[in-house]
């Protein structure tokens, strides 16, 4: 009997950028090298996602300017930037969960900015005038929903 194992195997990626999570093709031929293309970067660290699949992810992603990150039930850490979520056994084809079934483990967390108003008001006989000006911002951190292509 021949070799089974298909040259690709099936991943999903998570890109918090663009809000969305889909299929991708890593090389198991060059599967690290496939997955640091995929990710779009150099230090690429793993860990479990569950006993059946693992985790990728940009290694020396949380640093000074994220503009989200990712929380993923039972694992420690904040993720930032691209994830990939493939098979824990490179002769699978393709995970073993379902896209929708990753986002139930998982929040995608943003910054935004709400301006601070301040308004005045000035009266010159029967005329009142209202000035607005913009004092300052108040951030704060919201959930955000990702969208399965």
């Amino acid at each position: 009997m021949g070799n089974l194992m298909s040259d690709n195997q099936i991943a999903y990626l998570l890109d918090p950028e663009i809000a969305t999570i889909r299929k991708v093709q890593l090389s198991t031929v060059n599967f690290y090298k496939s997955i640091k293309l995929a990710l779009g970067h150099d230090v690429v660290d793993c860990t479990k996602f569950d006993e059946k699949h693992l985790i990728f992810f940009d290694d020396n992603g949380l640093k000074e300017g994220i503009t989200h990150y990712v929380s993923i039930k039972s694992l420690p850490d904040p993720y930032v930037g691209k994830i990939i979520f493939a098979a824990g056994n490179i002769e699978w084809t393709a995970p073993k969960i379902s896209m929708s079934d990753i986002l139930k483990r998982l929040t995608c967390y943003h910054s935004v900015l709400d301006p601070i108003v301040e308004t005045s008001a000035r009266t010159h006989g029967n005329v009142t005038s209202y000035i607005s000006a913009v004092a300052g911002f108040k951030a704060r951190i919201v959930p955000f929903e990702i969208k399965i292509q």
